[in-house]
């Protein structure tokens, strides 16, 4: 059961570590306030509205009727490795601890009968009384 929460727990630090990583951009186009497209690590598409021949000046804010936003998250470029320096001395003790501990947490193995609630044969003869054994 451990051995699962573990591996659950190395799956989500990669996963952290590839998001921070990675840099993510979302484009967005709005047309006349309604979104059109949205596009992740990509550029969105725009409506390619087509402006009449003649533009008058209310015409004018056709221009601004459609509008792109841009969302970038940089991820990080560079990632400080920290180096230990450990001697051999250190990592035989750290090698013997760990194997002792798991030699002394083994769970037993051997099968326990149980009977439950049976009683015990009947004798026939009184063996202690026949081979004379006596406690004194």
């Amino acid at each position: 059961m451990k051995s699962k929460g573990l591996q659950f727990f190395a799956v989500l630090m990669a996963i952290c570590v590839l998001a921070s990583t990675v840099s993510w951009t979302v484009e967005k186009h709005y047309c006349m306030g309604h979104m059109v497209d949205l596009a992740v690590f990509s550029s969105a598409s725009s409506c390619e509205m087509q402006l009449p021949s003649k533009v008058s000046e209310t015409e004018s804010n056709l221009d601004s009727c459609c509008k792109d936003e841009v969302f970038v998250v940089h991820g990080q470029d560079d990632l400080n490795l920290s180096y230990i320096d450990v001697d051999l001395e250190e990592v035989s003790y750290i090698l013997a601890y760990s194997f002792v501990k798991y030699l002394s947490l083994k769970q037993d193995t051997h099968e326990v009968k149980v009977y439950g609630n049976k009683p015990p044969p009947l004798l026939v003869r009184d063996i202690q009384l026949l081979d004379q054994v006596f406690l004194i």
